[in-house]
């Protein structure tokens, strides 16, 4: 570009100078870019998009560490529960509940395995919600998990399994619950 014109465009503001928002090969460390401000915003407008995308993947890997974390605490207490022999009368009373023959059947097609109440039921972690297990006691979904039970929700939330209810009502007032209790999860 002639001197003449660079001096016209930079008066006029339609040139101006400043550092590079992203990595590019400049000839000198601290070299300064000169173009007109709308290509500065570009530059800008893909900066943000680039973070924005990288936040999103961060967050999706913590989600998957807590997940797998939340999962892996519920299988301990799976295998926990099966070495206590007491354990198996609460399973039978829990596998009697309204309703879980019902989400045991849904449970089971979702998975395409089968499904029993796992002895586990009763752990805090469930909300006072009954675990859904396979033959190996990996945990598939809750059942009926009571809002208002302390920490809970969070872990819930974090495992990602599917949340069962006997009816509307139930699963509403718990959503409304998850809703205020951790307004940051998305669930």
């Amino acid at each position: 570009m002639p001197l003449a014109k660079f001096v016209a465009r930079l008066l006029s503001w339609r040139l101006v100078s400043r550092a590079p928002l992203m990595p590019q090969h400049l000839a000198q460390p601290g070299s300064r870019l000169w173009a007109a401000p709308k290509c500065f915003l570009a530059e800008a407008k893909e900066f943000r998009a680039r973070e924005q995308q990288q936040r999103a993947a961060q967050d999706e890997t913590e989600r998957a560490e807590r997940r797998g974390w939340a999962r892996q605490g519920a299988a301990f207490a799976e295998w926990a529960a099966r070495a206590d022999p007491s354990r198996a009368a609460l399973a039978r009373h829990s596998a009697r509940l309204p309703g879980i023959d019902h989400a045991i059947e849904q449970t089971a097609a979702m998975f395409h395995t089968s499904v029993s109440v796992g002895w586990s039921t009763g752990d805090s972690r469930y909300a006072s919600g009954v675990p859904l297990v396979n033959e190996v006691g990996t945990l598939l979904a809750v059942f009926d998990p009571l809002p208002l039970s302390g920490p809970c929700p969070a872990f819930l939330v974090d495992v990602g399994v599917p949340l069962l209810f006997p009816d509307a009502e139930r699963q509403q007032r718990f959503e409304r619950y998850k809703s205020t209790a951790r307004p940051d999860a998305d669930g």
